[in-house]
């Protein structure tokens, strides 16, 4: 069965952040953290996710992909300002620590969370023979996740995309109109436009991308974006 608290330490060394950073850059506390780790206790599904932004990954690659996580992204937002350090520390609350310790858990059975592995790896089962390339971006554009129909057109690995900048992918030329249609015009907003995306082949490939605002989504909170080559 999963076992969610070995999974953190392993995504955090892989990481190569102490307790104490990961506190800092998730405002989760300390305590909280080393008790999950051991299996003392149960974590919310939402603190696992706030760690894993702290950490530069998702819920996906946590759950789905424990054998290959990417680190800190280096390149530059799409937005600019280059990657962030992870979330702002959450607010303390007026009874301090221990609150936010009691607040972070609740007892989860071990199935909840092995359901939730089994959500993706049936995700990844339904995208392994699709030849559209569907890459996932954080609101700093960051890539979280490429299909491997992804792999199949760019001819990257998964895991030599994961956290770095799209934006590296794209054509100088189409860099500007590429950072418009990421911004999107708000929720659930979709462009169609066609960029030339880099190929580890060396060359440029020209693909018809749909984006799409998904940030504002509690279960997405990201956009996506899907490609099919030009002929």
């Amino acid at each position: 069965m999963f076992d969610t608290g070995a999974q953190l330490r392993k995504v955090r060394k892989r990481a190569n952040l102490t307790l104490d950073q990961l506190a800092g850059l998730s405002g989760i506390d300390r305590g909280t953290i080393s008790r999950i780790e051991l299996g003392h206790v149960s974590p919310r599904v939402d603190t696992i996710d706030c760690l894993c932004q702290a950490m530069n990954t998702n819920l996906p690659l946590f759950f789905g992909h424990a054998n290959g996580l990417p680190g800190f992204g280096e390149n530059a937002a799409l937005g600019g300002s280059g990657p962030q350090a992870g979330p702002a520390p959450a607010t303390q609350p007026e009874d301090g620590a221990a609150k936010v310790e009691a607040d972070a858990y609740w007892p989860v059975p071990t199935s909840v969370w092995q359901s939730l592995v089994d959500v993706v790896e049936r995700f990844e089962a339904l995208l392994s023979n699709s030849g559209e390339l569907v890459m996932v971006m954080d609101r700093r554009g960051m890539v979280v996740y490429l299909s491997p129909g992804g792999e199949t057109i760019l001819g990257f690995r998964r895991m030599e995309i994961l956290g770095r900048s799209a934006l590296d992918l794209v054509h100088e030329g189409d860099r500007a109109r590429f950072q418009l249609a990421f911004s999107g015009s708000g929720p659930g907003a979709a462009t169609s436009p066609v960029f030339r995306l880099w190929t580890k082949g060396g060359n440029w490939k020209k693909l018809e991308c749909k984006l799409t605002d998904h940030l504002h989504s509690p279960s997405i909170r990201a956009v996506i974006l899907n490609a099919a080559v030009v002929d």
